[in-house]
């Protein structure tokens, strides 16, 4: 008899940064559901966003390609991927598949404006667009409404709730879960959360006992340290509200009988600045508060409880990861690495030592950069600033930049051809062919400039209609 293949649960929150939880060191978090799942599995030491915005991290989950690759580098773009999507390859093998909460990625005329309409079903995904997502749908494709919010299922009508969101699609993710056990199909189901994105809003009550929080080392004084002195509370607030439901969640998962056959993940899809740097709020900054997430990953009598994984985990590596611990086969053509035999095994031999991150001058529009995330250090080259380099075993907060230090030149050419190397690899030609000098000398390779769906101008490969080759698709 042909042993049941294991379930799926993949949770992710929107801006949730990895020094936010007590698992990755924070004492003032409450965090008490999160810590303890990931004591039962796996927490990767070093999970980055590898281009932190909500949009490009859904389409680089959804395809295990980088943005560039997958046509999707920048927020409210058409999503047209190039290959099956991770939810096609279970539902392939016969898995039931749903998704819940907010998909971010069906603007078909690249129309930013399209979930502010008053078109009652601009936040609609037609079948279609759902890429594999085909036998439970309680989602909507943009907007941050915690409190008073609207999802759509089948149809392109409204349905309207006055509840708190992420407890509603708990209830949501259940009733797909029970379906699917009292038949015993094998389900693969997505929740993605709103928050801890803004607006910062948890319910009453959540955001006062985090008052007083100390601020963290990389916030300035000023306006910065006032900011995130009102902000942080309330953030915290909205990570506490998560916890606690995502241990409802685990407890009837656990109730049911299903804990032990599924695979349960929870990670995020950016950071959140919060005053860091003195950058007042969001992502899509090289710095670890912006870049790093947590991933936590439990598959109990697999995965050893309590283990790390020490080399760093991209985006695009979730979605072979994801298929190879169900046992199945990712298909060909993927940029991301399978981090299974590490996650089942401890054996981390295999992983590349490099994280490959970017940002393209985006719509907003925002200076591009091309980074690298090793286990310990974090480099990057600006578009519009000093490149950085951060020691991150000795400087966590990333207070003293070593690009300029005369000790640390070897460290520094190092990582440039590292760098060099990854972009090569992946196919993205911004500026790689420069050596590396003083940033004000240096500016990307213009030549092949087009303006994107939004009349707004890219460099280099990222003007490519086409996804350039890749060294790591040709490979699988």
């Amino acid at each position: 008899m042909t042993p049941r293949r294991p379930n799926l649960l993949f949770v992710f929150s929107d801006q949730h940064r990895a020094t936010d939880l007590g698992c990755y060191g924070n004492g003032h978090v409450r965090t008490p559901h999160l810590d303890a799942f990931a004591a039962q599995g796996a927490r990767a030491k070093v999970a980055v966003s590898n281009t932190p915005v909500c949009g490009p991290y859904r389409a680089s989950l959804m395809t295990g390609m980088y943005t560039h690759r997958c046509g999707y580098p920048t927020n409210y773009l058409p999503f047209r991927p190039p290959g099956p999507c991770v939810a096609d390859v279970f539902k392939a093998n016969g898995y039931d598949t749903g998704y819940v909460g907010k998909w971010h990625l069906n603007f078909p005329d690249g129309d930013h404006e399209q979930n502010r309409s008053d078109d009652p079903a601009a936040g609609f995904v037609p079948h279609n667009s759902r890429h594999g997502f085909d036998d439970y749908w309680a989602a909507f494709n943009g907007g941050h409404q915690y409190h008073s919010w609207t999802y759509y299922r089948d149809e392109p009508t409204p349905i309207h709730v006055n509840a708190y969101q992420p407890e509603t699609q708990v209830d949501q993710a259940l009733e797909f879960i029970r379906e699917r056990q009292a038949h015993g199909t094998p389900w693969c189901l997505f929740l993605s959360w709103g928050p801890p994105h803004t607006p910062f809003d948890p319910p009453h009550g959540y955001a006062e006992p985090y008052d007083g929080t100390p601020l963290p080392q990389n916030v300035p004084d000023g306006r910065a340290a006032e900011y995130a002195s009102d902000a942080l509370p309330k953030y915290y607030g909205l990570i506490q509200t998560l916890d606690e439901a995502f241990g409802r969640l685990m407890a009837e998962l656990d109730r049911m009988g299903a804990a032990e056959d599924t695979i349960s993940v929870y990670t995020s899809d950016h950071g959140e600045m919060l005053g860091s740097h003195g950058y007042r709020g969001n992502k899509r900054w090289p710095y670890e508060a912006s870049l790093r997430v947590p991933l936590l990953v439990r598959y109990p009598g697999q995965i050893r409880a309590g283990s790390v994984l020490n080399r760093p985990v991209g985006t695009p590596d979730l979605y072979p990861t994801l298929v190879d611990l169900a046992g199945l086969t990712p298909p060909c053509g993927l940029d991301g690495r399978s981090a299974a035999t590490a996650l089942l095994t401890g054996d981390e031999s295999h992983r590349d030592q490099y994280a490959y991150c970017s940002m393209p001058y985006a719509y907003v529009p925002w200076p591009g950069w091309r980074a690298l995330r090793s286990p310990r250090h974090m480099y990057a080259r600006t578009q519009d600033g000093p490149w950085m380099l951060y020691d991150m075993d000795r400087d966590p907060w990333e207070t003293r930049n070593l690009v300029s230090d005369a000790a640390s030149a070897d460290l520094v050419a190092e990582m440039e051809a590292a760098l060099c190397r990854c972009m090569a690899d992946v196919g993205d030609d911004w500026g790689y062919r420069v050596d590396s000098g003083d940033w004000r000398l240096w500016q990307p390779d213009t030549s092949k400039m087009r303006a994107n769906d939004l009349g707004v101008p890219w460099p280099g490969s990222e003007a490519l209609t086409d996804a350039p080759d890749s060294r790591h698709a040709r490979e699988r």
